[in-house]
Order: C-alpha cells, then structure tokens, then sequence
C-alpha cells in the first residue's frame, strides 16, 4: 500500500506499512431482519466509508516520532493507493479526510526498534 498526507499545501510520501487491514462499512439508519420473509431490510445512507490499521517498524526512535507527528493533525488529509479502493477513474489513487482514532508507540526489542500502530478512520466526505 502506497500513502501519502498533506503537510502544507502539498501531499509527501509517507514510508510504506509493514502489516495493514482496510476495512469498508456502510451506514445504516433503522435496519432490521423482516420477520415475515427474514430479509434484511436496510435504509443505506451512505457506503463504504474506510477505516484503516496500519503497523510500522522503524529501527529509530527518530523514525517513529517523524511518523506520529506527521499523523498528528485534524482533520488529516491523506490518499491511499491500494487494491481494495484503487482505479483507474481515480487515477489509482483515493483522497480520504479523516482522524487518527488510536495511536500507539511500542519499543519491541532494544535491538530492533520500535513500532508504531495507528487506526485512520475516513471521517469527512
């Protein structure tokens, strides 16, 4: 998955994640299951809306906080190229606003460094 924010009036290349999960809900209003036929009946307002967990390792501390302080705005602007959103209309990339929900900073191994999970959560359309 390739990413990047906007610092400024500009979007920079952000470092690539070592493990990531892209989940896609709906928002619904007033669902319920028919108790005549079983079926889903379902007033979709809006659809796919995206929330992402994203996991880093970095070998220096430097690393990590360069990361979390370019993630440390709101409304966070970012644009994902990925198979689950990406295509050719949008020229394979996909502009979401949104909002860090999570963010956490762990040294894993004294040798190894540190990592860093975050949840972005697509907040604004």
């Amino acid at each position: 998955m390739l990413w990047q924010v906007k610092v400024g009036n500009s979007y920079v290349d952000m470092p690539e994640p070592s493990e990531y999960q892209i989940d896609g809900e709906d928002v619904d209003t007033d669902s319920y299951r028919s108790p005549i036929n079983h079926q889903i009946v379902r007033t979709n307002i809006s659809y796919k809306w995206q929330k992402m967990q994203m996991v880093f390792y970095f070998k220096t501390e430097a690393e990590a906080y360069d990361l979390i302080d370019k993630i440390n705005v709101y409304p966070l602007y970012c644009k994902f190229r990925t198979p689950i959103m990406s295509t050719a209309s949008n020229n394979y990339w996909k502009e979401l606003v949104g909002y860090i929900s999570k963010v956490s900073l762990e040294m894993y191994n004294m040798e190894a460094g540190y990592k860093v999970s975050f949840n972005f959560v697509e907040g604004i359309r």
